[in-house]
């Protein structure tokens, strides 16, 4: 198993057909133009999306009951973003798998390197399979 790709963008949205569209796409970096004055420019609160796709070898089985824990770390601090369970049912002979995640709100401590990891657990609990710093962005606040 493989993390292909790691988009960070504002909206996802769920279209006829399966099909998912994302709004907003950010590059490396989340870039707030000034604070009117007086007021408090941290923390601030943003509606984000992570689009995270995965892809299988062939042969490759996920085990029932695996779960997947999707987190960011920024410093000495890591927040769980998401947590949630893989129907395994469902992915059999697929080759990729889609998660689209949604942070509403989203907090922003301040300007800074925000690391994002995904973890997939097996039915105990243990992690079986990490991606960890699996994409990052910048924020950044211009004044």
């Amino acid at each position: 198993m493989k993390l292909d790709t790691l988009l960070i963008c504002d909206d996802i949205r769920q279209e006829v057909g399966g099909k998912q569209s994302l709004m907003g796409l950010y590059n490396d970096s989340i870039i707030f133009g000034p604070s009117p004055e007086g007021m408090q420019a941290w923390p601030k609160l943003m509606r984000l999306g992570f689009f995270i796709r995965l892809s299988f070898n062939e042969d490759e089985k996920i085990p029932e009951g695996t779960t997947f824990v999707f987190s960011f770390k920024r410093g000495d601090e890591s927040v769980q973003i998401a947590k949630g369970q893989f129907f395994v049912k469902e992915l059999a002979g697929l080759r990729f798998a889609n998660l689209a995640i949604m942070a509403n709100p989203f907090v922003i401590n301040g300007p800074g390197e925000i690391k994002f990891s995904l973890f997939l657990l097996d039915a105990q609990g243990k992690a079986y399979k990490t991606f960890a710093e699996a994409g990052s962005i910048r924020i950044e606040q211009r004044v």
